[in-house]
């Protein structure tokens, strides 16, 4: 380790996926933040291929369609795999992070491997309970309240990267033990 360096031991996560039901939506972009030992960001994002038609209002909030899936994007398995080395052991951190998770391990399970078993904390519950006079809990007000900004909403590498500050800005007022 770098002498005077700290380490933000954990990953921020977010998906983006054709819907909300694990059971028939699919994954369409993964996006995960860290920082190095330097500080420095180090990102990851995939898009991946899928084989049906992108709905209409997912294109709206995401800007994907299946043309730049299928032009930009890689397999399912590739972008797992990926990002299973990019998360190694770290803790991942989410918004609402049980619905990522839900994907994620239906989607490893779909080809054959095993769920993550990194330690995870979703930091909507924690939100919720030291911020109980919120207007609501969406993603984008809560990021208003700490007063950071999100230039991309429904983009995944985007809202990992506010997900990453929102966790940053909790551990500092000691709300969430990294």
């Amino acid at each position: 380790m770098i002498k005077g360096a700290i380490k933000n031991d954990f990953i921020a996560v977010d998906l983006e996926t054709t819907g909300l039901n694990t059971s028939r939506s699919k994954i369409i972009s993964i996006g995960a933040i860290k920082e190095n030992l330097k500080g420095e960001e180090e990102q990851f994002y995939r898009l991946i291929k899928i084989n049906e038609a992108i709905p209409e209002k997912i294109t709206e909030l995401t800007g994907l369609t299946s043309k730049v899936l299928n032009e930009r994007g890689v397999t399912l398995e590739q972008a797992l795999n990926e990002f299973r080395k990019f998360v190694g052991s770290e803790m991942i951190v989410g918004y609402n992070l049980s619905f990522d998770n839900n994907f994620l391990l239906k989607a490893y399970l779909s080809i054959g491997q095993r769920a993550l078993v990194n330690s995870m904390k979703d930091l909507m519950g924690i939100v919720k309970e030291k911020d109980i006079f919120l207007d609501n809990y969406d993603l984008e007000t809560v990021l208003k309240e700490y007063g950071i900004k999100n230039d991309n909403r429904h983009n995944a590498l985007s809202d990992a990267r506010a997900t990453f500050k929102l966790a940053k800005e909790l551990n500092k007022k000691g709300y969430l033990q990294i």
